[in-house]
């Protein structure tokens, strides 16, 4: 796996670390199949731990970190889903996580893991498409802001935040365009 990476250091990291909790989270089922519930947690504490202790850099140790605890996390081939994820993560961390769970996939055998490298090769050029489109994917790209919130009626305060990430919610999820004019009809529903 860590060969099938590019030779980005934080890349090559965290394919190296990205499993190594797996054997403290080992358990056998009554039907003798082994699980490893809860391991990327586990191993994104190791990985801090070893990282700390090897002096690793703050923003090096924290994209470590980051990238172990999320590398087996289900990404479906859906637009709304990678339009999410890649607000989530930002661009880099996405792509990178992609990268990460290629590598991961080519420490297996071929035959099992041909789908989901496909896969993995159309996430990609979805996300690619989504940022060439320029889509709305953060609170900054959403077609309203908090003053058009507050001028809609909600008081100033954290309220002004949840019904902006309600907003954005409903805009990734493909309800409702990054419109100013449909935004501001949902304000109050927003609330």
């Amino acid at each position: 796996a860590v060969d099938a990476v590019s030779e980005d250091l934080v890349l090559r990291l965290v394919v190296l670390l990205h499993d190594i909790g797996k054997p403290s989270c080992k358990t056998t089922g009554e039907d003798g199949v082994d699980h490893f519930r809860g391991y990327p947690a586990v191993s994104a504490k190791m990985a801090d731990e070893m990282l700390r202790q090897l002096r690793f850099d703050t923003k090096t140790r924290e994209r470590v970190i980051r990238l172990v605890e999320l590398h087996d996390a289900e990404i479906p081939l859906r637009e709304k889903t990678v339009r999410k994820w890649l607000g989530k993560l930002g661009q880099e961390a996405f792509f990178q996580l992609l990268e990460v769970k290629r590598a991961d996939s080519m420490g297996k055998a071929l035959e099992q893991v041909r789908d989901r490298l496909a896969e993995l090769d159309e996430i990609k050029i979805m996300a690619e498409q989504i940022l060439a489109q320029g889509q709305c994917l953060t609170l900054k790209d959403l077609a309203v802001n908090g003053r058009d919130v507050i001028a809609a009626g909600v008081a100033p305060g954290p309220e002004v935040g949840r019904v902006l990430n309600r907003l954005l919610d409903r805009v990734l999820g493909g309800e409702v365009p990054n419109a100013r004019e449909a935004l501001l009809e949902l304000i109050d529903a927003a609330r």
